[in-house]
């Protein structure tokens, strides 16, 4: 119970102080005219040179995007995309062979909505959507290690993700947790 609140109370904090950071941080940078686009030049992200340079995006010879399918890599218990106690697990539809993976700020609560309504769910305009609870959806970690590893490394099975950019992601999440809802 104190546990917990004392836990809360952290997050809280950290929460306050990076939304104090935040603001402190963009100050000098953005006036009462500052639109969205504006602010989210001004956000930067540890590792963005990396990505703007090429880094990691395929830009560069030595990065291999093509799987290998004659040793494919096995799924572990251990691994975020099979932990049930986060939000990380991967949507698999089996009608059409698809594994999808969520990301926070990325439309996460549409695409829930659109596998709930592909999966004929009534319940897909609800609005505790990010219960795991979903009706109708089934998760990587309901299925057995073998299966889970079939899914990932199958040549047969489509494996999707949608992401955004990290500044106006970063400015959503912000926005979101930070800045009082009407």
């Amino acid at each position: 119970g104190n546990q917990l609140k004392s836990r809360m109370n952290q997050k809280q904090k950290l929460i306050g102080l990076f939304a104090l950071f935040t603001v402190v941080f963009f100050i000098a940078k953005i006036s009462p005219n500052s639109t969205e686009d504006d602010i989210t030049k001004e956000i930067k992200i540890i590792g963005d040179q990396d990505v703007m340079s090429g880094r990691g995006s395929g830009a560069h010879d030595s990065f291999d995007f093509m799987p290998d399918y004659e040793n494919p890599p096995t799924i572990e218990l251990s691994d975020l995309i099979y932990e049930t106690s986060r939000n990380t697990v991967p949507i698999v539809n089996e009608e059409y062979n698809t594994v999808f993976f969520l990301v926070a700020k990325a439309a996460s609560s549409e695409w829930i909505r659109f596998f709930m309504r592909l999966n004929g769910s009534p319940l897909w305009c609800g609005k505790d959507i990010h219960s795991r609870m979903h009706e109708g959806l089934k998760f990587l970690s309901d299925y057995s290690i073998e299966e889970a590893t079939e899914m990932m490394t199958s040549k047969d099975w489509t494996r999707a993700i949608f992401v955004r950019n990290p500044k106006s992601r970063i400015l959503s999440a912000f926005l979101d947790k930070a800045v009082a809802h009407k």
